[in-house]
C-alpha cells in the first residue's frame, strides 16, 4: 500500500505546483502609468486655471501628453467649451469670459480614457469693482404679480411672507467678472413664493456677467436649476445696466417658460458702504503654518487648508490652482480645501486669499 500512496501524493503535489506556476498573476500587483498633460511651458494642465488679459493674443495652444516615458501627444485631442457647455473652435481673447479646455487620449490599454481640464479666464484688468449688496428699490412685471411700477416695500405689504430683498453681486474669478445671486430680484423665489410651494427647488436665477471700464455689462451665463433653462436661452432675454453715479443696477429680463412668463424690470441701489473706521476694524485674514498642510509625493504637491473663503488658490509659475472643498471624514462634518499640482524642483509658491477687495498672501517653500 505504501508504494501506491506515495506516487499518489506526489501526483497531487505535482498538480498543485503546476497550477500555481500557470497562474502568473497570483499575488502580483500591476502598476499602470496614466497620461500626463502639460502645456507649452511644461505646466501641469489638469485642474489648472489660467488668467489672460482681454486683448492678449499670446496664449499658446500647444500641449504635450506622455504615458510613462512615451510621448502619446499624437493620440490625444482637446475641445474648447464656453460656460454654457457649447463647443467653440477657439477663444476670442477680445471678449471677457470663462472657457474650458478638455483634453483626452485614445484608450491605450484596458483602463478607461484619461481626461484633463484647464479653465481659461479672459478678464479686463481695468474693469471697475461693482461688487456689493444692492437694496431693491422698484420693480415691475407685466404679469399680475407686480402690475405698475411700485416700490419693493409695497410688494412686501401685499406679500406678507416676503422679507426685504437684496441683490448680491460678488467678485468672480478675475477682475471685471461678477456673480449675481438673482437677476429676477426675488420675483420667483420670494414674491411669487415658489420656494414655499416647492421647497425642494431653488428658484433663484443666478448669473455671471462681465463689466468693462465704461461700466457696460454683458451676460456670460445664467441658469435656473428649478426651471431648467438658461437666462439667454431661446425666448428669454436679459439686459443689465449700471449707473456709476447712482451706484444703481437696472435689470430687464423676460421669460415664458413653465407658466412663469413675465417681462420683468427692476432697480436696485447699492447699500451704504462701510465707513473707513469700520473697514479698519474688519476681520483680517492671517495665513499661518497652522492654517495649511503640505504633502509631497515625488513631484506631486498636495496642499490642504482649513481656511474657508470663496476665492483661494495657490499661485505657482503664474498659474492658479484653486482649492476644492472636500469632506474631512476624520472630523465628521468638518470640511477642508485641497489643491494639487506638479513641480519640477524645489520652489516657492504663493498662497492667495481674496476677500472684500483685499488680497492676502503667504509664500510657501516646497521641498521635494
Amino acid at each position: 500500500m505504501k508504494k501506491i500512496i506515495l506516487p499518489l501524493m506526489m501526483l497531487f503535489a505535482s498538480a498543485f505546483f503546476v497550477s500555481c506556476e500557470d497562474d502568473e498573476t497570483a499575488g502580483k500587483t500591476f502598476v499602470e502609468d496614466y497620461p500626463i498633460f502639460t502645456d507649452a511651458n511644461g505646466n501641469l494642465i489638469q485642474g489648472s486655471q489660467i488668467l489672460v488679459q482681454v486683448g492678449d493674443q499670446s496664449y499658446d495652444y500647444t500641449f504635450k501628453c506622455t504615458l510613462g516615458d512615451e510621448d502619446i501627444t499624437s493620440t490625444t485631442s482637446y475641445v474648447i467649451t464656453d460656460v454654457k457647455g457649447d463647443t467653440i473652435e477657439s477663444i476670442d481673447f477680445n471678449v471677457p469670459g470663462v472657457y474650458t479646455f478638455s483634453f483626452s487620449h485614445a484608450t491605450k490599454n484596458e483602463l478607461s480614457s484619461w481626461t484633463a481640464k484647464r479653465t481659461v479666464i479672459v478678464y479686463n484688468p481695468k474693469a471697475p469693482d461693482i461688487a456689493g449688496s444692492y437694496l431693491i428699490d422698484c420693480a415691475r412685471s407685466t404679469t399680475d404679480y407686480f402690475g405698475d411700477w411700485m416700490s419693493f416695500n409695497s410688494i412686501i405689504e401685499k406679500k406678507s411672507s416676503v422679507t426685504p430683498k437684496t441683490v448680491v453681486v460678488t467678485k468672480g474669478p478675475a477682475a471685471g467678472i461678477f456673480y449675481i445671486d438673482d437677476v429676477y430680484m426675488g420675483l420667483f423665489n420670494s414674491v411669487i413664493n415658489y420656494s414655499a410651494k416647492y421647497p425642494s427647488y431653488n428658484f433663484l436665477f443666478k448669473a455671471m456677467v462681465s463689466v468693462d471700464e465704461d461700466y457696460n455689462v454683458k451676460l456670460i451665463s445664467g441658469y435656473s436649476t428649478a426651471f431648467g433653462f438658461g437666462i439667454a436661452d431661446a425666448g428669454n432675454e436679459f439686459a443689465m445696466t449700471y449707473d456709476k453715479d447712482k451706484k444703481e443696477i437696472f435689470i430687464e429680463a423676460n421669460t415664458s417658460a413653465y407658466g412663469a412668463g413675465c417681462d420683468y424690470k427692476g432697480y436696485a441701489v447699492l447699500d451704504a458702504p462701510k465707513a473707513d473706521d469700520e473697514k479698519e476694524n474688519a476681520d483680517e485674514i492671517v495665513i499661518t503654518e497652522q492654517n495649511y498642510q503640505v504633502e509631497t509625493h515625488e513631484s506631486l504637491v498636495v496642499i490642504s487648508t482649513d481656511l474657508d473663503y470663496d476665492n483661494m488658490y495657490i499661485l505657482y509659475n503664474n498659474v492658479q490652482y484653486p482649492f476644492e472643498k472636500k469632506a474631512d471624514t476624520a472630523e465628521g462634518d468638518k470640511f477642508v480645501y485641497t489643491t494639487t499640482f506638479d513641480v519640477v524642483e524645489n520652489c516657492t509658491v504663493k498662497f492667495v486669499v481674496i476677500k472684500d477687495g483685499r488680497i492676502y498672501t503667504k509664500d510657501i517653500e516646497i521641498t521635494l
